[in-house]
């Protein structure tokens, strides 16, 4: 999802890029609503990719609704996100 702001939400305001984030963990709890949460793990990437990343998205500001996504877990590029996601 983190990628999204250099593709479809390149020429968008954030608030746009952060209802598609809204968006994307609805559908994710609505579609796998039968599964247990502790059998799923998000990754949230910022892509790998040659060129600045000067248009990423702080982690910050996506993690509050990424968990809203009933999952057991996240899988992130850097440990140091771990403070964003906790908080």
């Amino acid at each position: 999802m983190a990628m999204e702001p250099h593709i479809a939400f390149r020429d968008r305001p954030q608030s746009d890029f952060l209802k598609f984030v809204e968006m994307a963990a609805d559908a994710i709890n609505q579609a796998l609503r039968n599964v247990p949460s502790e059998r799923m793990q998000m990754h949230v990437c910022w892509g790998n990719y040659e060129g600045p990343h000067d248009q990423d998205v702080p982690f910050a500001d996506v993690a509050t609704i990424v968990r809203r996504a009933n999952l057991g877990g996240f899988v992130l590029p850097c440990p140091s996100q771990m403070d964003a996601m906790l908080t």
